[in-house]
Protein backbone atom coordinates (compact mmCIF):
# COMPACT_ATOMS: atom_id res chain seq x y z
CA UNK A 1 0.00 0.00 0.00
CA UNK A 2 1.16 3.62 -0.59
CA UNK A 3 2.49 5.65 2.05
CA UNK A 4 -0.40 7.99 1.58
CA UNK A 5 -3.17 5.92 1.66
CA UNK A 6 -4.19 5.71 4.69
CA UNK A 7 -3.63 9.87 5.16
CA UNK A 8 -6.94 10.98 7.11
CA UNK A 9 -8.06 13.50 5.21
CA UNK A 10 -9.33 15.68 8.16
CA UNK A 11 -5.77 15.95 9.39
CA UNK A 12 -4.38 19.58 10.38
CA UNK A 13 -1.52 21.20 10.51
CA UNK A 14 0.50 19.33 12.45
CA UNK A 15 0.18 16.01 10.13
CA UNK A 16 3.65 15.54 8.64
CA UNK A 17 1.71 13.76 5.66
CA UNK A 18 -0.38 16.73 4.61
CA UNK A 19 3.34 18.98 4.59
CA UNK A 20 4.92 16.01 2.73
CA UNK A 21 1.96 16.66 0.32
CA UNK A 22 1.71 20.24 0.42
CA UNK A 23 5.55 20.02 -0.69
CA UNK A 24 4.95 17.72 -3.45
CA UNK A 25 2.37 20.21 -4.86
CA UNK A 26 4.77 22.78 -4.76
CA UNK A 27 7.82 20.55 -6.62
CA UNK A 28 5.81 18.95 -8.95
CA UNK A 29 3.94 22.57 -9.71
CA UNK A 30 0.44 20.95 -9.91
CA UNK A 31 -2.08 19.03 -8.45
CA UNK A 32 -2.42 16.50 -11.01
CA UNK A 33 1.16 15.78 -11.35
CA UNK A 34 1.87 15.37 -7.48
CA UNK A 35 -0.88 13.43 -7.29
CA UNK A 36 0.24 11.16 -10.00
CA UNK A 37 3.61 11.06 -8.32
CA UNK A 38 1.88 10.10 -4.79
CA UNK A 39 -0.58 7.73 -6.25
CA UNK A 40 -3.75 9.23 -4.75
CA UNK A 41 -6.66 11.05 -6.12
CA UNK A 42 -6.07 14.81 -7.30
CA UNK A 43 -9.16 15.44 -5.29
CA UNK A 44 -8.06 14.14 -1.88
CA UNK A 45 -4.81 16.17 -2.43
CA UNK A 46 -7.40 19.07 -2.81
CA UNK A 47 -9.02 18.64 0.24
CA UNK A 48 -5.40 18.34 1.95
CA UNK A 49 -4.49 21.61 0.75
CA UNK A 50 -7.80 23.36 1.49
CA UNK A 51 -7.78 21.86 5.00
CA UNK A 52 -4.08 23.22 5.47
CA UNK A 53 -5.81 26.66 4.28
CA UNK A 54 -8.79 26.85 6.70
CA UNK A 55 -6.66 25.72 9.76
CA UNK A 56 -3.76 28.50 8.65
CA UNK A 57 -6.60 31.20 7.81
CA UNK A 58 -4.04 31.95 4.61
CA UNK A 59 -4.25 30.32 1.16
CA UNK A 60 -1.11 28.54 0.28
CA UNK A 61 -1.71 28.56 -3.36
CA UNK A 62 -2.83 30.77 -6.06
CA UNK A 63 -6.03 28.73 -7.30
CA UNK A 64 -7.33 28.30 -10.29
CA UNK A 65 -3.86 29.68 -11.95
CA UNK A 66 -1.70 28.03 -14.48
CA UNK A 67 0.59 27.08 -14.23
CA UNK A 68 0.73 26.99 -10.23
CA UNK A 69 1.62 29.19 -7.85
CA UNK A 70 2.42 29.87 -4.51
CA UNK A 71 1.60 32.96 -2.19
CA UNK A 72 4.27 34.70 -0.48
CA UNK A 73 2.46 32.93 2.50
CA UNK A 74 2.55 29.65 0.94
CA UNK A 75 6.20 30.28 -0.18
CA UNK A 76 7.03 30.85 3.64
CA UNK A 77 4.75 27.75 4.46
CA UNK A 78 7.24 25.69 1.91
CA UNK A 79 10.49 26.55 3.00
CA UNK A 80 9.83 26.27 6.57
CA UNK A 81 7.90 22.74 5.94
CA UNK A 82 11.00 21.46 4.05
CA UNK A 83 13.38 22.47 6.59
CA UNK A 84 10.79 20.50 9.32
CA UNK A 85 10.93 17.25 7.13
CA UNK A 86 14.47 16.95 6.44
CA UNK A 87 14.88 17.87 9.99
CA UNK A 88 12.23 14.98 10.85
CA UNK A 89 14.28 12.37 7.90
CA UNK A 90 17.59 12.51 9.86
CA UNK A 91 15.76 12.14 13.26
CA UNK A 92 14.32 8.76 12.16
CA UNK A 93 17.87 8.17 10.47
CA UNK A 94 19.28 9.13 13.99
CA UNK A 95 17.34 7.29 16.08
CA UNK A 96 17.36 4.31 13.65
CA UNK A 97 21.02 3.94 12.43
CA UNK A 98 23.68 1.98 13.99
CA UNK A 99 26.95 4.16 13.32
CA UNK A 100 29.34 1.12 13.68
CA UNK A 101 27.65 -1.15 11.39
CA UNK A 102 28.53 -2.24 7.90
CA UNK A 103 25.03 -2.33 7.07
CA UNK A 104 21.97 -0.39 6.16
CA UNK A 105 21.17 2.10 3.16
CA UNK A 106 23.27 4.80 1.70
CA UNK A 107 21.17 7.20 -0.73
CA UNK A 108 23.33 8.60 -3.42
CA UNK A 109 22.31 11.61 -5.30
CA UNK A 110 24.28 11.53 -8.73
CA UNK A 111 23.95 13.65 -12.22
CA UNK A 112 22.19 11.91 -14.79
CA UNK A 113 23.93 10.05 -17.25
CA UNK A 114 27.12 9.12 -15.04
CA UNK A 115 25.85 5.97 -13.55
CA UNK A 116 26.65 3.29 -16.72
CA UNK A 117 30.76 4.38 -16.49
CA UNK A 118 31.11 6.39 -13.02
CA UNK A 119 28.62 4.75 -10.71
CA UNK A 120 26.63 1.78 -11.33
CA UNK A 121 30.03 -0.55 -11.76
CA UNK A 122 31.64 0.76 -8.67
CA UNK A 123 28.14 0.18 -6.46
CA UNK A 124 28.06 -3.62 -7.12
CA UNK A 125 32.03 -3.93 -6.42
CA UNK A 126 31.25 -2.58 -2.81
CA UNK A 127 28.50 -4.63 -2.74
CA UNK A 128 30.69 -7.31 -3.02
CA UNK A 129 33.13 -5.99 -0.15
CA UNK A 130 30.31 -5.20 2.05
CA UNK A 131 26.96 -7.60 0.81
CA UNK A 132 25.02 -5.74 3.73
CA UNK A 133 24.71 -2.56 1.86
CA UNK A 134 22.35 -1.15 -0.15
CA UNK A 135 21.74 1.54 -2.58
CA UNK A 136 18.98 4.36 -3.36
CA UNK A 137 20.15 6.22 -6.31
CA UNK A 138 18.58 9.79 -6.80
CA UNK A 139 18.92 12.16 -10.01
CA UNK A 140 20.94 15.52 -8.86
CA UNK A 141 18.97 18.19 -10.05
CA UNK A 142 20.96 21.09 -8.12
CA UNK A 143 24.22 21.53 -7.22
CA UNK A 144 26.16 18.39 -5.58
CA UNK A 145 26.74 20.52 -2.42
CA UNK A 146 23.15 21.57 -1.81
CA UNK A 147 21.02 18.61 -2.11
CA UNK A 148 21.68 17.87 1.41
CA UNK A 149 19.48 20.50 2.30
CA UNK A 150 16.94 20.82 -0.31
CA UNK A 151 15.44 17.02 -0.52
CA UNK A 152 12.58 17.43 1.73
CA UNK A 153 11.68 14.31 2.61
CA UNK A 154 14.28 12.15 1.84
CA UNK A 155 18.13 11.90 3.94
CA UNK A 156 20.74 12.08 1.55
CA UNK A 157 24.15 10.78 2.71
CA UNK A 158 26.61 11.53 -0.07
CA UNK A 159 26.21 13.32 -3.67
CA UNK A 160 28.30 13.38 -6.65
CA UNK A 161 29.37 16.56 -8.88
CA UNK A 162 31.24 19.46 -9.86
CA UNK A 163 32.14 21.80 -7.09
CA UNK A 164 34.07 23.20 -4.57
CA UNK A 165 35.53 21.53 -1.10
CA UNK A 166 33.20 21.53 1.36
CA UNK A 167 33.14 24.09 3.81
CA UNK A 168 30.25 24.27 7.40
CA UNK A 169 28.76 21.03 7.78
CA UNK A 170 29.41 19.90 4.55
CA UNK A 171 32.72 17.34 4.19
CA UNK A 172 33.82 16.34 0.37
CA UNK A 173 36.17 14.23 -0.88
CA UNK A 174 38.22 15.53 -4.27
CA UNK A 175 38.19 13.08 -7.24
CA UNK A 176 39.90 14.89 -10.06
CA UNK A 177 38.99 17.96 -12.74
CA UNK A 178 36.70 17.19 -15.84
CA UNK A 179 37.09 18.63 -18.66
CA UNK A 180 34.49 20.03 -21.25
CA UNK A 181 34.48 19.60 -24.49
CA UNK A 182 33.75 21.77 -27.73
CA UNK A 183 32.59 19.17 -30.06
CA UNK A 184 30.02 18.42 -33.22
CA UNK A 185 29.31 15.36 -35.17
CA UNK A 186 31.63 14.81 -38.82
CA UNK A 187 28.08 15.18 -40.65
CA UNK A 188 27.60 18.91 -39.36
CA UNK A 189 31.63 19.92 -40.36
CA UNK A 190 30.81 18.19 -44.02
CA UNK A 191 27.83 20.47 -43.92
CA UNK A 192 28.51 23.69 -42.24
CA UNK A 193 32.33 23.71 -42.76
CA UNK A 194 35.09 23.52 -40.16
CA UNK A 195 35.00 26.48 -36.58
CA UNK A 196 38.06 27.06 -34.95
CA UNK A 197 37.69 30.67 -33.38
CA UNK A 198 34.21 31.55 -31.03
CA UNK A 199 33.70 34.86 -33.05
CA UNK A 200 32.82 32.24 -35.91
CA UNK A 201 29.68 31.03 -33.78
CA UNK A 202 28.14 33.18 -34.88
CA UNK A 203 27.06 31.31 -38.16
CA UNK A 204 26.25 28.09 -36.46
CA UNK A 205 23.87 26.25 -34.20
CA UNK A 206 24.58 25.93 -30.89
CA UNK A 207 23.74 23.20 -27.95
CA UNK A 208 23.70 24.23 -24.35
CA UNK A 209 23.24 22.23 -21.13
CA UNK A 210 20.81 24.24 -18.98
CA UNK A 211 20.47 21.62 -16.41
CA UNK A 212 20.67 23.00 -12.07
CA UNK A 213 23.70 20.92 -11.73
CA UNK A 214 26.12 23.85 -12.83
CA UNK A 215 25.93 26.72 -14.64
CA UNK A 216 25.25 27.44 -18.58
CA UNK A 217 28.62 28.13 -20.41
CA UNK A 218 28.51 31.63 -22.14
CA UNK A 219 31.81 31.49 -22.98
CA UNK A 220 35.17 29.79 -23.39
CA UNK A 221 38.84 30.57 -22.76
CA UNK A 222 42.32 29.93 -24.79
CA UNK A 223 45.23 30.99 -22.28
CA UNK A 224 44.64 34.14 -20.95
CA UNK A 225 41.90 35.14 -23.79
CA UNK A 226 38.24 35.10 -23.00
CA UNK A 227 35.93 34.82 -25.70
CA UNK A 228 31.65 35.00 -25.60
CA UNK A 229 29.74 32.11 -27.03
CA UNK A 230 27.26 33.81 -29.13
CA UNK A 231 25.43 31.47 -32.01
CA UNK A 232 23.16 32.11 -34.55
CA UNK A 233 20.15 29.93 -33.23
CA UNK A 234 20.82 27.93 -29.87
CA UNK A 235 18.88 24.78 -28.94
CA UNK A 236 19.15 24.06 -25.22
CA UNK A 237 19.08 20.66 -22.80
CA UNK A 238 18.33 20.03 -19.43
CA UNK A 239 19.73 16.45 -19.96
CA UNK A 240 23.55 16.16 -21.30
CA UNK A 241 22.55 12.65 -22.55
CA UNK A 242 19.80 14.37 -24.82
CA UNK A 243 22.35 16.97 -25.63
CA UNK A 244 24.95 14.41 -26.94
CA UNK A 245 22.57 12.74 -29.06
CA UNK A 246 21.65 16.19 -30.67
CA UNK A 247 25.20 16.62 -31.32
CA UNK A 248 25.11 13.16 -32.73
CA UNK A 249 22.62 13.88 -34.98
CA UNK A 250 24.41 16.94 -36.21
CA UNK A 251 22.00 19.27 -35.25
CA UNK A 252 24.35 21.24 -34.09
CA UNK A 253 27.77 21.97 -31.67
CA UNK A 254 28.42 21.83 -28.06
CA UNK A 255 30.51 24.14 -26.30
CA UNK A 256 30.85 22.09 -23.00
CA UNK A 257 30.13 18.53 -23.09
CA UNK A 258 32.11 16.81 -19.73
CA UNK A 259 34.95 14.54 -21.02
CA UNK A 260 33.38 11.64 -19.58
CA UNK A 261 30.01 12.00 -21.96
CA UNK A 262 32.08 11.84 -25.03
CA UNK A 263 35.55 9.85 -24.29
CA UNK A 264 34.10 7.14 -26.32
CA UNK A 265 32.56 9.05 -29.03
CA UNK A 266 35.72 11.35 -29.70
CA UNK A 267 37.64 7.59 -30.01
CA UNK A 268 35.21 6.03 -32.38
CA UNK A 269 35.19 9.74 -34.37
CA UNK A 270 31.47 9.69 -33.99
CA UNK A 271 32.32 13.29 -32.39
CA UNK A 272 35.01 15.56 -33.19
CA UNK A 273 36.61 18.28 -30.86
CA UNK A 274 36.48 21.77 -32.44
CA UNK A 275 37.63 24.96 -31.64
CA UNK A 276 40.88 23.54 -30.67
CA UNK A 277 42.00 25.23 -26.98
CA UNK A 278 38.95 26.72 -26.68
CA UNK A 279 36.89 25.53 -23.53
CA UNK A 280 35.20 25.80 -20.68
CA UNK A 281 37.70 25.86 -17.22
CA UNK A 282 37.52 22.24 -16.21
CA UNK A 283 35.68 22.14 -12.87
CA UNK A 284 36.58 19.88 -9.50
CA UNK A 285 35.05 16.59 -9.20
CA UNK A 286 34.07 16.01 -5.68
CA UNK A 287 32.23 13.42 -3.77
CA UNK A 288 30.20 15.19 -0.16
CA UNK A 289 28.63 14.26 2.17
CA UNK A 290 27.58 15.82 6.01
CA UNK A 291 29.43 16.05 9.34
CA UNK A 292 26.81 13.86 10.97
CA UNK A 293 26.94 11.63 8.81
CA UNK A 294 30.73 10.90 8.10
CA UNK A 295 30.19 9.27 11.23
CA UNK A 296 28.39 6.76 10.37
CA UNK A 297 31.04 3.57 9.42
CA UNK A 298 29.15 3.03 6.69
CA UNK A 299 29.04 6.39 4.99
CA UNK A 300 32.42 7.09 5.79
CA UNK A 301 34.21 4.25 4.36
CA UNK A 302 31.85 4.13 1.19
CA UNK A 303 32.99 7.89 0.80
CA UNK A 304 36.44 7.28 0.73
CA UNK A 305 36.37 4.20 -1.08
CA UNK A 306 34.46 5.99 -4.31
CA UNK A 307 36.61 9.02 -4.37
CA UNK A 308 40.01 6.40 -4.30
CA UNK A 309 38.11 4.59 -7.30
CA UNK A 310 37.03 8.25 -9.30
CA UNK A 311 40.36 9.35 -9.08
CA UNK A 312 41.40 6.18 -11.37
CA UNK A 313 38.57 6.92 -13.41
CA UNK A 314 38.95 10.25 -14.68
CA UNK A 315 43.31 9.43 -14.35
CA UNK A 316 42.00 6.88 -16.92
CA UNK A 317 40.19 9.46 -19.47
CA UNK A 318 43.21 11.41 -19.40
CA UNK A 319 45.32 9.47 -20.63
CA UNK A 320 43.06 8.00 -23.37
CA UNK A 321 43.07 11.83 -24.34
CA UNK A 322 45.91 11.94 -24.42
CA UNK A 323 46.38 9.30 -26.67
CA UNK A 324 43.77 10.86 -29.02
CA UNK A 325 45.94 14.31 -28.88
Amino acid sequence: SHLFEQLDMTARTNDLECWKLFCLVVEKQGLNAAADFADIEPSRLSRVINSLEAELGSPLLVHNRRPLQTTSFGDQAYAMAKALLAQHALMLETLKGDKDRMKGLITLAIPAGIGPLFVTPQLLEFQQIFPKIEFELITLTSKAEEVFYNHPDKVVHVSIGYGVPGTGDIVSRYSGKMEFIPCCSPGYIKKHGHIVDPSECAAHTGLSYTGGTRTKTQELQNGGVVKQLKWKKSLSFQSLSDLKNACLLGAGIAGDIPLIHCIDELEEGKLINVLPGWKRPAAGCYLYSTKHFVKYRRVKTFLDWMAEKHRELLEQIDNRVRLLA
